[in-house]
């Protein structure tokens, strides 16, 4: 623990301004994004009579638009941490935790500490659909993503690889560096856990995501590289995934 409270250890030259300067700008692309959509409808469309309802729908149901967007605000992510920890301070993108990277290790790593996730996610789970009856609203990504192969595949890159890939970048390499520079290793990790969880926009999931962002800041700290939490994010993601494939017929 004594190595984990040391101050110089991931000391970075950004602050906890630019973490919030790189969140606001995130937000503020989400919602330019949406405003441009709704311009279009209502001064393009609108004027010539044209009924947006149909496009509407079918773009926005459609599983080619929503991985374009989301990889739109995975490489937001990935941009915004590495202008704000790297190319500001005329760093690399090693300031960011992108060191060495060991398989065997991390998937040691991973292994030995997925089973605490899982089980305390389902049991958090079972906790409050049983006794508490609340009906915690979840994202299919197979059926999000179309049927069949591409469903499979899209689901595979966006869900497996890349989201855990550059969340672990911003989150624990950018966002989590910054506040414990600030606050110290306990608060920073705890504030840096929970910007994770609202980032999720799942209310009833904050606690089980802020666990698996204590647990990849824990492995962070002890490896010095992302390794390991990328790894870990990556075979929860990909368990989640195969449940909702095995279990629940996502497809």
């Amino acid at each position: 623990m004594k190595n984990l409270e040391d101050k110089n250890h991931f000391e970075v030259p950004w602050s906890v301004w630019d973490v919030f300067i790189s969140l606001f700008l995130f937000g503020f692309f989400l919602l330019f994004f949406f405003c441009m959509f709704a311009v279009f409808a209502f001064f393009v469309c609108a004027p010539f009579g044209l009924n947006l309802s149909p496009f509407r729908k079918a773009i926005l149901n459609s599983p080619l638009f929503t991985a374009l967007l989301l990889i739109a605000q995975f490489l937001s992510l990935f941009l915004l941490s590495w202008l704000f920890g790297v190319k500001k301070y005329h760093g690399n993108l090693r300031d960011l935790g992108l060191v060495e990277f060991k398989l065997l290790r991390s998937f040691k790593n991973g292994l030995l500490f997925l089973p605490l996730i899982v089980f305390f996610g389902l049991g958090y789970i079972f906790l409050l659909a049983d006794l508490f009856k609340v009906d915690i609203p979840e994202v299919n990504f197979l059926k999000l993503f179309g049927s069949g192969y591409q469903s499979i595949i899209l689901s595979l890159l966006l869900v497996v690889f890349l989201a855990p890939f550059v969340e672990e970048v911003f989150f624990r390499g950018f966002v989590y560096p910054a506040f414990k520079k600030k606050y110290g290793y306990r608060w920073g990790a705890l504030i840096a856990a929970f910007l994770f969880g609202l980032f999720h926009l799942n209310f009833w999931l904050i606690i089980p995501m802020m666990l698996i962002a204590l647990v990849s800041i824990y492995l962070y700290e002890k490896t010095k590289s992302l390794d390991s939490s990328i790894i870990l994010h990556m075979l929860n993601n990909l368990l989640a995934l195969s449940f909702q494939f095995f279990y629940k017929g996502g497809l």
